[in-house]
């Protein structure tokens, strides 16, 4: 079972010595796969990529800020609320 006073979060508590080593391992290897992708995504991007417009950045931009602001909003309503 849990440990007295611990929430139920799906995690598991490891009774293993080497868990901690495990873990650390673990996310290191999430970060080398993140980083690679994000790598492997700018340096298409900067290869095949046409520059965008002043006419489509301003497009972009219009739509841009509103939709960044209600999703900032969303958000609060979801951590206070949720």
């Amino acid at each position: 079972g849990l440990p007295r006073g611990a929430l139920n979060t799906g995690v598991r508590f490891y009774s293993s010595a080497n868990s901690g080593v495990r873990d650390v391992t673990n996310l290191i290897l999430i970060l080398l796969g993140v980083f690679a992708g994000v790598a492997l995504m700018v340096a298409l991007l900067q290869r095949f990529a046409s520059p965008a417009s002043p006419e489509r950045m301003r497009q972009l931009q219009r739509w841009l800020v509103p939709l960044v602001g209600l999703m900032l909003v969303l958000s609060l309503v979801n951590y206070y609320v949720g």
